[in-house]
């Protein structure tokens, strides 16, 4: 996979999960979404896709479990209880199951930013005035729109 400089941004896409054994933490499993190189233009022709991977921390395996028809990715999180993962790339957001790295759902929306959990909703910044709201809200379980949170009138992360 060739990398260009200028995206390495959504390379570094990534989370962690973690787990508490003896009273001390420790990272298991890393959780990366690479964003391939930018082809411009390039339409339905791309030949280099984000990929999902999950490492292991105690075997040092890189396991790739998913490809997104897109070229780039801007964030990835994992819940509170370490059981599905939000991936917002550059055309969609996408949720897998950690369990067993299945895709759960995945939705259309552009231009994002960064993600975050409050209770029940994804938070999801927008970087481009593309007519949608800059802050908007999608319920976690299914993905589906809550709301776009109106005030905010600038590009935000």
């Amino acid at each position: 996979m060739k990398i260009n400089k200028q995206y390495v941004a959504g390379l570094l896409g990534l989370m962690m999960t973690s787990t508490l054994a003896f009273g001390q933490m420790g990272v298991k499993e890393i959780i990366i979404s690479s964003g391939g190189s930018w082809e411009s233009g390039c339409g339905n022709t791309c030949m280099d896709y984000v990929t999902m991977s999950s490492y292991n921390t105690a075997t040092g395996v890189n396991t790739v479990f998913d490809e997104i028809k897109t070229q780039s990715t801007n964030d990835v999180i994992v819940d509170d209880a370490n059981e599905f993962a939000y991936v917002a790339a550059s055309d969609s957001i996408v949720k897998y199951d950690l369990s067993d790295y299945s895709r759960v759902s995945a939705i259309a929306a552009s231009s994002m930013q960064r993600m975050a959990i409050f209770g029940t909703s994804l938070l999801v910044t927008n970087g481009n005035y593309n007519g949608d709201p800059f802050v908007t809200s999608y319920n976690t379980s299914d993905l589906s729109f809550d709301a776009g949170i109106s005030g905010i009138t600038g590009a935000a992360k």
